[in-house]
């Protein structure tokens, strides 16, 4: 019967751990959330999963629902799944340009967060994932690394996303930096390998 929809409160679970707030999210009903966000429906409660309303709203991409949670609460962008992830690694996962924009005028000391079993940030997710307007948002956490010791250049040059490296080079002309993504690249393809020396800068 847990798993099974029954009346409940309205302020209660009513499905898998989720409120009313939580379904209507997840199905993109603005005007319902709108609707239970006047009625103080709780804004911070997780589910079985760990996901806050906030969260289901970036991970699905539903921007309208994510500015109607952030106008009424912008530290919401603060809260993080059972995995350390917030709201901004989601968006940046799922590639979720408008949503990261909305979340970094709401919390940018999140950028350098680190969250998931490696302790990245969203711009490691976003390199990884190869989302290039996420990547160029996110700059600000270039030479962060994770618990691997890898940085955002390593990530992007793994996955072969070479527009990515070249915009990262551009950016960031340190060979402190760049220097350590080689044995990623050389294992990707000689092209990626020429590539990546042409966007060096000259030793002096």
């Amino acid at each position: 019967m847990d798993d099974q929809i029954r009346p409940s409160r309205f302020n209660g679970f009513i499905y898998r751990g989720r409120t009313a707030l939580h379904l209507a999210v997840e199905r993109g009903h603005d005007e319902v959330v709108r609707t239970l966000i006047k009625h103080d429906m709780p804004l911070r409660q997780p589910d079985r999963a760990s996901f806050t309303p906030l969260h289901i709203a970036a991970e699905l991409g539903h921007d309208k629902i994510v500015a109607q949670l952030l106008a009424k609460n912008a530290t919401l962008a603060d809260d993080r799944t059972k995995d350390g992830l917030t709201a901004l690694h989601l968006a940046a996962i799922g590639g979720r340009v408008a949503i990261v924009e909305q979340l970094i005028l709401a919390a940018s000391p999140l950028f350098n967060a680190t969250g998931g079993s490696f302790e990245r940030t969203a711009l490691h997710f976003a390199a990884q994932n190869g989302h290039e307007k996420i990547v160029a948002m996110l700059m600000q956490s270039v030479s962060q690394t994770d618990s691997e010791g890898k940085n955002v250049l390593h990530f992007a040059a793994e996955a072969g996303h070479d527009r990515i490296v070249v915009q990262l080079i551009a950016q960031h002309r340190s060979t402190r930096i760049a220097v350590t993504a080689v044995h990623f690249i050389s294992r990707s393809s000689m092209a990626m390998s020429q590539l990546f020396l042409n966007c060096l800068p000259i030793a002096r």
